[in-house]
């Protein structure tokens, strides 16, 4: 494998360098806090104080963590035991790891084309300015440890296509593994692996059994031996099961939407959008189609640097984990979850697999030897017009992002009224609400969440709702207890209204402020 050009080593170096303090000056009024960073933190916290991996449950009770697997919550412990709040462990890590995804990507494109100093410096720009990208670090999250591994595990995969010594197979391996231990999507990585051994590994096909049967058995096996110890302490594996609700229209239109963010349209009119996301998928298809085709009639000049060429098989992995996540993504909302969001957050890796991929491949076909100079010139002129888009976009994120925290970290829920009258209720008091995650979070208080009205797994009517809110109510004219609704949780559709529950129970008193009320019966 070639060496890296010893001018892009420094570039790539300094842009990572960029990213950690990217990551640290957007959150510097604190890391961003979602309804899933509440679980992180809180199991974290609890594994540092030696109680183990337990957080919040719905019904307002400690339970072990099953949801979500261990590796993040695990290494925001490990961190902590630094004397850092969960917050500023998760903060630094956040950072470190944005840094180290950025290194990754100049890497993967400086052996793919080592005789361009462009190609790592253009390609490592636009994963450091992708809005999504950089966002997701901006949270308490577990995507940016699930990308770093991913993609490490995908170099080393490469890596040991083209040099074929084990250690590389049983370290990407090990990477997966622990990608896999950060997200349950993290099955596609598997299978992306599985899939990349069988079809671009030059080898007999006797040794890529072998290996594919080494790789799956060590990708998997801590995977289930978390499943088991679900089993053991929660009685399931994942908190999850299968059931049919097929994916809605709305949903893929919405991925799709999201994807178009990524080329150089980003959030304007739907029309405009549409137009522009079609317009350019077909030129960027017409492109990659011209090369693939020229690398076919005539291979040699279809690759410039030939053999010089390093992780040569990458772009046909990557390729591989963009189409196997969107396919996955697509059954899990059709069978494991019919809220499943084909958003920002779900489709990150996918952006920055691609990122990668469009580099690589627009490098290939611009050094081709068939290449017209017209074409050469387009394609300089688009990677000019995504990386100006790119940063204008970045730099209007990082202004807004920077003035407060996000999420429940910001000052719309540390400063809110209702938070703070929770604060000053008996400690006894029973308390259900919409946002029980956010009341704990935020007073320690614990509270249980309000039934849902529509099963958000399955997406059909609960059955057992008005059975509930008459349980609901009960509850609190024996115990004395209240009802907070927020009105600032609109994503949490599931849920009744604050009319509706206004109109099916009888309250005796209510207190009202701006982000929410207070029900007493």
């Amino acid at each position: 494998m070639p060496p890296i050009n010893k001018l892009q080593l420094p570039a790539v170096i300094a842009l990572a360098c960029v990213a950690v303090a990217a990551i640290l000056l957007a959150t510097k009024p604190g890391i961003g806090i979602t309804p899933d960073s509440t679980v992180y933190l809180e199991a974290g916290r609890n594994l540092a104080g030696g109680h183990g991996l337990i957080a919040l449950s719905a019904n307002g009770e400690l339970k072990p963590l099953t949801h979500y697997p261990p590796l993040y919550p695990a290494a925001i412990a490990v961190i902590s035991a630094a004397g850092l709040s969960a917050e500023t462990a998760a903060r630094w890590l956040n950072a470190f790891l944005f840094g180290a995804s950025i290194l990754l990507v100049g890497f993967a494109l400086a052996r793919l084309a080592s005789k361009s100093f462009w190609t790592p410096v253009l390609g490592s720009f636009l994963a450091l300015t992708a809005v999504d990208i950089v966002g997701i670090h901006t949270l308490a999250l577990s995507e940016p440890l699930f990308m770093f591994l991913a993609f490490a595990g995908f170099i080393l995969l490469a890596a040991y296509f083209d040099d074929g010594e084990q250690r590389l197979l049983f370290a990407a391996a090990l990477a997966i593994a622990a990608a896999f231990l950060t997200r349950y999507v993290g099955v596609v990585l598997v299978f992306t692996g599985v899939v990349a051994i069988v079809l671009f590994h030059a080898t007999a096909y006797r040794r890529r059994v072998v290996d594919a049967a080494i790789f799956v058995t060590i990708a998997c096996t801590p995977m289930l031996l978390w499943t088991i110890r679900n089993h053991y302490v929660g009685g399931e594996t994942t908190d999850r099961s299968l059931a049919f609700h097929p994916i809605k229209l709305g949903q893929i239109a919405a991925g799709f939407s999201t994807m178009s963010s990524w080329l150089l349209l980003g959030k304007v009119r739907t029309d405009l959008r549409a137009a522009g996301f079609l317009i350019q998928i077909l030129v960027i298809a017409a492109m990659v189609a011209y090369w693939f085709i020229r690398m076919v009639r005539k291979p040699n000049h279809a690759l410039p640097d030939g053999r010089d060429a390093g992780l040569v098989k990458l772009p046909a992995i990557l390729a591989t984990f963009i189409i196997s996540n969107f396919l996955f993504l697509i059954f899990a909302a059709s069978f494991i979850e019919s809220a499943t969001y084909l958003d920002d957050r779900s489709l990150v890796a996918m952006h920055f697999a691609a990122v990668i991929l469009g580099t690589i491949l627009a490098w290939r076909l611009y050094r081709s030897a068939t290449t017209p100079p017209k074409l050469r010139l387009a394609l300089v002129i688009l990677a000019l017009l995504l990386a100006v888009s790119y940063s204008f976009r970045a730099v209007n994120w990082f202004a807004i992002t920077r003035g407060d925290a996000q999420g429940y970290a910001g000052r719309s829920w540390t400063e809110s009224d209702t938070i703070a009258r929770i604060r000053s209720l008996p400690a006894d008091a029973a308390i259900y609400s919409n946002g029980h995650d956010a009341i704990y979070y935020l007073t320690g208080r614990r509270a249980i969440y309000l039934p849902q009205k529509v099963n958000m797994i399955t997406g059909r009517a609960n059955e057992n709702y008005e059975a509930q809110l008459k349980q609901i109510a009960a509850d609190l004219q024996a115990g004395g207890g209240v009802l907070v609704y927020f009105n600032t949780l609109s994503e949490r559709w599931f849920l009744p209204t604050a009319e509706e529950l206004e109109s099916k129970l009888a309250w005796n008193k209510r207190e009202a402020f701006a982000d929410g009320t207070i029900y007493r019966r």
